[in-house]
């Protein structure tokens, strides 16, 4: 049974000390310090995967690791920078939302390095690591259209933002070459935390026609996901997380990004002395993102469907479909 790794701000002064202790006796062991972002732990999402990466990483025992969550968004700048104090050899911090601070505490600890998850802080000491949305969104339409009996589908966000434009189109293109017939409907929520209003906005896309939503709305998602559960044969897909078991057989699958497994390769790289810096960007090829398996929708994915998924990955994978134009890539350092 893994033991989370869970520790209060002042606590982790004590435990990095500990780990500079270890450090001093055995050179190869570095400290590894992950600041959650105000969701904390038991967020169902990136904190919780994160914190699973990290779990794996002491399991290994090549880092020493500690963990805090933020208790608000004031908090970030004095616990990324508590931790730069406490001579963490790597910094990661958990959510876009965190970008500022990260960039503030770049700038103020020079010769700290920190890993950004979600997010892009411009500085020569931080590792911005994001995952290909696109190719999520992509994969989605395109399960969406072909599991479609209406020939028509959806995709219903939260706050309309560029990110989520882009994942639209990317939803679009994957419908239409899945289905040319396909129509695709958008539809925002308006909120990332109101869970009626992503309700509201669903049962409206499903009264329009569409059978099949992708749902990027984050919490607010979970509304969107009952509307579909009170209506037969509608059906949703779910984002960043496995939301799979939240409505079996309504939630077809979900478009994961592997959080923990990006916190594990930060680990990796810090514990070889060689941190990446950059925008780094993971996706099929890379193992940063994928659909779940399809466990409680088969009676509505045929196998057939799941095959031509799988073959529709591994062209997304080997980049033989141009999604959109690629952002600058960092390449992992050498394993």
């Amino acid at each position: 049974m893994d033991v989370p790794l869970r520790v209060t701000a002042a606590a982790l002064a004590g435990l990095l000390l500990v780990g500079c202790a270890a450090k001093a006796a055995t050179q190869e062991r570095v400290e590894v310090a992950l600041v959650a972002d105000q969701r904390g732990f038991g967020d169902r999402s990136y904190n919780d995967a994160a914190q699973r990466g990290l779990d794996r990483c002491a399991r290994e025992g090549a880092v020493g690791v500690t963990a805090v969550a933020s208790r608000s968004s004031d908090d970030y700048l004095s616990d990324l920078s508590f931790a730069a104090t406490q001579n963490a050899n790597e910094i990661i911090a958990v959510g876009g939302t965190m970008a500022r601070a990260v960039h503030e505490t770049a700038v103020r600890f020079p010769n700290a390095h920190v890993a950004l998850i979600d997010g892009v802080a411009d500085e020569p000491n931080v590792e911005s690591v994001t995952f290909d949305r696109a190719q999520g969104g992509y994969l989605a339409g395109s399960l969406a259209a072909l599991v479609s009996r209406r020939h028509q589908v959806a995709f219903l966000g939260g706050l309309p933002s560029p990110r989520l434009a882009e994942i639209a189109t990317a939803f679009e293109a994957g419908a239409r070459a899945a289905d040319p017939r396909v129509r695709v409907a958008s539809a925002y929520a308006g909120s990332f935390e109101n869970t009626q209003r992503a309700a509201q906005a669903a049962a409206q896309v499903f009264r329009g026609g569409a059978d099949v939503a992708y749902v990027v709305a984050g919490p607010a998602g979970l509304g969107a996901i009952a509307a579909a559960r009170s209506r037969r044969g509608t059906y949703v897909i779910g984002a960043d997380a496995d939301q799979d078991g939240l409505a079996p057989g309504v939630v077809l699958t979900s478009v994961v990004e592997h959080v923990a497994a990006a916190v594990q390769r930060i680990c990796e790289d810090a514990g070889a002395h060689k941190p990446v810096s950059g925008h780094v960007v993971l996706g099929l090829r890379e193992g940063g993102i994928g659909l779940t398996d399809f466990r409680y929708s088969r009676a509505v994915v045929s196998p057939a469907v799941r095959q031509r998924m799988r073959d529709i990955e591994e062209t997304l994978a080997a980049h033989e479909v141009a999604v959109r134009a690629d952002p600058p890539r960092t390449p992992s350092a050498p394993r």
